[in-house]
């Protein structure tokens, strides 16, 4: 498949025989038709089991173990009616698993069709999705059902007044799913992630990092993240 888009962003085209999607991401793919006229294949999407399945701790999704695959024909002009397609899928098995499964598109390999430069944000935030930590050196927040009433307004709400823009490094800490984080109403730069720690600073591409509507933080991972505060509301 050749990537031209991600998130409605165009991208500079790059080859990716393996695409890993999460909730609320898209990827705009072209498809080469080089096999023969006569010939039908499949395209395949295979969602993962969760990290929270019974005895696993290692893929995604789904919480009862089960693991979907879905298999589309696609047929060439020329195919023969009633022969169904009987391609095999080459992707390693693997990939399906921990740490490989929640891996975005690597932010290194492709470029941006236009160009928005980092700039230094006025305001950083680190919010943890682990909703247990008890020193409250992180924002936690919780939305389980039944705790808004004991909430903290500080915990729930964060006031960073005018200021232009925003760098938040997401952290998940001892959870063994990936977390799709998305920011309503914008397209945050994605400036870095990837497993253990992370100080907020190191940035994969500043002169033209890549921009997104959802990006997965992986088990045990980060994200810097990074947008401008130019569309107001809740």
């Amino acid at each position: 498949m050749t990537v031209i888009a991600n998130d409605f962003v165009p991208d500079g085209p790059h080859n990716a025989n393996l695409i890993t999607l999460s909730v609320g991401q898209h990827t705009d793919v072209v498809v080469e038709a080089t096999a023969k006229s006569t010939d039908t294949i499949r395209m395949r999407i295979t969602e993962g089991p969760s990290g929270l399945s019974p005895g696993s701790h290692t893929k995604c999704t789904l919480n009862d173990s089960i693991s979907f695959t879905t298999a589309a024909a696609t047929y060439y002009e020329d195919f023969i009616p009633n022969i169904v397609p009987n391609t095999n899928s080459a992707i390693d098995s693997s990939l399906n698993l921990f740490p490989f499964n929640y891996n975005n598109q690597p932010l290194d390999i492709t470029v941006l069709a236009f160009a928005m430069p980092l700039k230094e944000p006025p305001t950083m935030l680190n919010p943890m999705t682990n909703a247990d930590d008890p020193t409250g050196a992180y924002m936690s927040f919780e939305a389980k059902p039944g705790d808004a009433d004991k909430q903290l307004i500080e915990r729930a709400v964060y006031d960073i007044g005018s200021n232009s823009s925003v760098r938040i490094v997401m952290i998940s800490v001892g959870f063994p799913d990936s977390h799709s984080m998305h920011i309503d109403g914008h397209n945050m730069q994605v400036l870095a992630g990837g497993v253990c720690g992370s100080d907020g600073r190191t940035i994969v591409n500043p002169s033209n990092p890549q921009r997104h509507g959802a990006r997965s933080v992986q088990p045990n991972g980060y994200h810097i993240i990074q947008y401008d505060l130019d569309n107001p509301g809740v």
